[in-house]
């Protein structure tokens, strides 16, 4: 038996070989694009949850410290001839984490939890419960699909 007759012989094995091992990077390459879309799915899902319950615990902080509230947000938009002015009317840094604890104890008091997470977090809001749900959902359709 030549050493050209082997080859000959073995190309059908080659070829197969070569065809198989392109197949599993195809694959590979769908997998991996695959939990790249679960995880942007998720994280768009975990920030629409946390947008919704920022917003409430925002509008509860106006109800409770408005001033304070408003302070916070002026920030870094004031202009050189509004710094005296700011100067004045500094914000007090302690009085704001004191007025977001409030915030969020008078909310966990007055709102059901619709929702706890993964992470133990609650929502209160229908639509931040309901992103959150989702996004533990993708979370978990990730860590069984995903290596």
């Amino acid at each position: 038996m030549s050493v050209r007759s082997v080859t000959t012989r073995s190309n059908p094995w080659l070829l197969l070989l070569t065809w198989l091992l392109g197949a599993q990077a195809i694959a590979a390459t769908k997998a991996s694009d695959h939990c790249l879309r679960l995880q942007e799915q998720r994280d768009h899902r975990a920030r629409q949850a946390w947008r919704e319950e920022v917003k409430l615990v925002h509008q509860r902080r106006l109800q409770l410290c408005p001033q304070l509230e408003s302070l916070a947000y002026q920030g870094t938009e004031t202009t050189a001839k509004d710094q005296s002015q700011s100067e004045l009317n500094r914000l007090d840094y302690g009085a704001y984490a004191r007025c977001r604890r409030q915030a969020e104890v008078d909310l966990k008091a007055s709102k059901p939890v619709l929702y706890i997470n993964n992470q133990n977090v609650p929502f209160f809001t229908v639509s931040g419960a309901e992103a959150a749900r989702k996004a533990d959902a993708l979370r978990k359709a990730a860590q069984n699909a995903c290596p």
